[in-house]
């Protein structure tokens, strides 16, 4: 039994047949040599990791950076909480050193 094609399904199939075509020559040039195929490989994954240990290690030195301005923070404000429970004039002194210059080290008492 022999059923009715029109054009445009011939049409489809052609194109379907031209993509195999095209296809397939691929995969038998890459079986034949193989190394372009694996060397473009290696190199996007070799890539691909670069990129990650560079996120990683930016991430790594930002949260470093939190927590080292964290620390920086605490010791100016125990330190602010230090100076103003003392009820003596030279306190003063010391609170306007702390907060005309807050990049000073604080010591550890």
């Amino acid at each position: 039994m022999i059923s009715h094609v029109n054009d445009s399904q011939v049409e489809i199939l052609r194109g379907q047949l031209n993509t195999n075509r095209i296809f397939l020559n691929m995969v038998i040039h890459d079986m034949r040599n193989p190394t372009s195929s694996i060397e473009y490989g290696v190199s996007q994954v070799l890539e691909t990791v670069k990129k990650i240990v560079k996120r990683d290690r930016k991430n790594i030195i930002l949260r470093n950076l939190r927590q080292k301005n964290q620390e920086r923070m605490e010791a100016i404000d125990n330190e602010i909480t230090r100076v103003l429970s003392l009820n003596d004039e030279s306190s003063q002194g010391s609170l306007n050193v702390i907060i005309n210059n807050p990049f000073m080290s604080i010591r550890n008492e």
